[in-house]
């Protein structure tokens, strides 16, 4: 079974990419430089070993398309970074 997560517990950053404008104020708000976007290719990455959990890319985020979600990670098994495409501009 699986413990609740503490109170204060910030957990990860999730996005609906689906809502992202590709703007990259997420990446320049970033004090851990885990962000970077790019918006012609319309593909947001976050480096989660690099991510601080500090929230402050879901707090500049203009869409709200970012949350920080309460689930406790999971251990990986090597070090990589996550990609969102968004959809193409049309």
């Amino acid at each position: 079974e699986t413990p609740d997560a503490p109170v204060g517990f910030r957990g990860r950053v999730t996005i609906k990419v689906e809502d992202c404008i590709f703007c990259g104020l997420c990446a320049k708000a970033c004090p851990a430089d885990a962000l970077t976007v790019d918006r012609a290719a319309r593909i947001w990455t976050i480096d989660r070993f690099a991510c601080v959990q500090c929230a402050d890319c879901t707090l500049c985020c203009p869409k709200g398309c970012l949350d920080m979600d309460r689930l406790r990670p999971r251990v990986a098994p090597a070090k990589a970074t996550e990609a969102a495409h968004g959809a193409p501009q049309e």
